[in-house]
């Protein structure tokens, strides 16, 4: 059996974002929630379940990449670019 494709959503502890994440997780996507809101990220990726994991993450730090909170990595095992 292969594995689930991970989906990263940013702004996801609410609103598009969210909802966002739920679509991909019905669809079989393992979502992965960035969001500045600690409180807000955790909760919502407890309401997904299955696999779903949240990252406190400030998506307004300039380029190259953003500065998510340690042990991303940890959570996905792998990162994956398209």
């Amino acid at each position: 059996m292969s594995e689930r494709p991970i989906a990263l959503v940013t702004g996801g502890a609410q609103g598009i974002g969210y909802a966002c994440a739920e679509a991909l997780a019905e669809d079989g996507h393992r979502p992965i929630l960035a969001d500045i809101r600690e409180d807000g990220v955790r909760e919502a990726a407890g309401r997904l379940g299955d696999g779903a994991a949240g990252l406190i993450c400030d998506m307004g730090d300039p380029p190259p990449s953003p500065r998510c909170s340690p042990g991303s990595r940890t959570i996905t095992g792998r990162w994956q670019r398209w």
